[in-house]
């Protein structure tokens, strides 16, 4: 299995990088600056 590293995981680029990558069952782990943010790159799969 796959493992990407996104930086910028929850602005507009990263959240649909990551729906993709999630959807292709490869592991992300993402970077987030805030804990809002990381909610959101969390509840996406990351």
């Amino acid at each position: 299995m796959q493992r990407v590293y996104v930086t910028g995981g929850s602005g507009f680029v990263g959240t649909r990088l990551i729906a993709a990558l999630v959807a292709r069952r490869v592991t992300v782990i993402a970077m987030a600056r805030s804990d809002g943010a990381a909610a959101a790159v969390t509840a996406l799969g990351a």
